[in-house]
């Protein structure tokens, strides 16, 4: 333990916290804010990783000994079994507790743009769905979404340039297209998004992106889990209709990954 400050009644130290005085700190948990687990998987995984960063946010234990800050960062080390050098404050009055993470949080492009990337939410969202799927839409650090946008910008940003902001072109169709473009005809790939955005065919060939196009926008403004699964699928199933000229009577859906993951890493 090294002290740093004494300010006011807090004490602020720099401490290495191991799993086993992490889960000691944790019995003192006391009316904190609700556990979000998906926070926690991902705190954990950017220590395994070694992605995790020091942040000038301390872990506070109020006048009574209780943990009120800290709680998803002492699951996370947990969780991952590594230690962790944390700032910790000590004596801290309730009060000032309860008031802390009140202020307007950071958006991605926000936290992006100050670490001098360029991202935003709709990038943010296909690089989520390429890298955890099409039923997650939340749960990942700003390190784990600007990491996979980095790893995927090409393809990401090919498709974002290609499909405008319309009804039914949404991060999920946008998601496949760019997989799919680590394999297939990249021009074919714009001329799927060029239908899908303005509805307009060269032929009975062409068909599958009209079908997708009609599905999306009948569902636009859903976000459910079951529905961007099924637009999923569905994309994957008319994606592979118009790369290979088939038209497509009736839209349906595959479960079997068509551009799967393993294929774009050894193409990359």
């Amino acid at each position: 333990m090294t002290s740093i400050l004494k300010y006011g009644s807090m004490t602020l130290t720099v401490e290495i916290v191991t799993p086993v005085i992490a889960n000691k700190w944790l019995q003192q948990n006391h009316q904190n804010r609700r556990l979000r687990e998906m926070a926690v998987a991902q705190y954990a995984k950017d220590m395994q990783d070694g992605n995790w960063e020091r942040k000038p946010v301390a872990v506070c234990f109020d006048e009574m000994g209780n943990l009120g800050n800290g709680q998803h960062t002492l699951h996370g080390i947990v969780e991952s079994g590594t230690s962790q050098e944390l700032l910790v404050a000590r004596n801290v009055p309730r009060q000032a507790i309860a008031m802390m993470d009140r202020g307007l949080n950071r958006t991605l492009t926000d936290v992006a743009k100050f670490l001098g990337a360029e991202i935003d939410g709709r990038r943010a969202s296909i690089a989520r769905v390429i890298n955890w799927g099409p039923k997650t839409t939340t749960g990942q650090s700003f390190n784990a979404l600007l990491e996979a946008y980095q790893e995927h910008a090409d393809v990401i940003d090919f498709v974002c340039e290609a499909g405008p902001r319309v009804a039914g072109v949404n991060a999920v169709v946008l998601a496949v297209c760019a997989k799919a473009l680590y394999t297939q005809d990249r021009e074919k790939i714009r001329r799927f998004i060029h239908v899908l955005h303005t509805g307009m065919t060269a032929g009975g060939h062409e068909s599958a992106a009209i079908r997708l196009r009609d599905f999306s926008r009948s569902q636009r403004g859903s976000n459910a889990t079951a529905f961007r699964d099924e637009l999923y699928n569905k994309t994957m199933s008319a994606l592979a209709h118009f790369l290979e000229g088939k038209g497509m009577s009736k839209l349906y859906g595959t479960s079997v990954e068509l551009f799967p993951v393993t294929a774009l890493k050894e193409a990359a």
